[in-house]
């Protein structure tokens, strides 16, 4: 049960950050690059403390918004500000 309450975390994260994303790739919206950044590592270093107690459902959930917050910022790196 609750490895599908992450698995639903990590895709809803991914759903709710996409269209944000996708207007930062077609250039509507310019995202800020050391905002993102930052943004980014926190998620990372969350992953990475997740995994290192050796938590299983919430990991699913720091991956999704990893992987999010760093296509958002290496999109920024093509059109931010």
């Amino acid at each position: 049960m609750l490895e599908k309450i992450g698995l639903l975390g990590g895709v809803l994260i991914i759903v709710a950050d996409t269209p944000y994303a996708w207007n930062a790739f077609k250039r509507k919206t310019k995202p800020h690059r050391t905002t993102w950044f930052i943004i980014a590592l926190i998620n990372a270093i969350n992953l990475a403390n997740q995994h290192a107690s050796g938590a299983k459902s919430s990991l699913l959930f720091f991956i999704g918004a990893t992987i999010i917050t760093f296509i958002v910022f290496l999109s920024s790196l093509y059109n931010g500000t």
